[in-house]
């Protein structure tokens, strides 16, 4: 973890592009998870969801066998660039 975070080496202010006319493909996923309430005279329905964001980071990669053979790790969320996403409805 400290290799990927490394200051010298990741930014989590700058996005995962390796030039500035790249674009970050994010893919969202959004789960019903909770039906609390719907008005249909209002037409407001109130839920709960689940929404998941997966993009690629190429600044988040390294060689697993340098790393006793390590393929994945998790890191908080705090961590690492985030997609700003805004949901609308229209």
């Amino acid at each position: 973890v400290e290799y990927l975070l490394d200051p010298a080496r990741y930014n989590k202010l700058i996005r995962p592009a390796t030039n500035g006319s790249q674009l970050v493909t994010v893919q969202l996923m959004v789960s019903l998870a909770q039906l609390i309430s719907v008005h249909e005279r209002e037409q407001i329905m109130t839920t709960n969801v689940w929404l998941t964001q997966e993009w690629e980071d190429y600044r988040l990669t390294w060689r697993p066998e340098d790393f006793d053979n390590m393929k994945k790790v998790r890191l908080p969320s705090k961590h690492i660039w985030l997609p700003d996403v805004v949901l609308y409805n229209k």
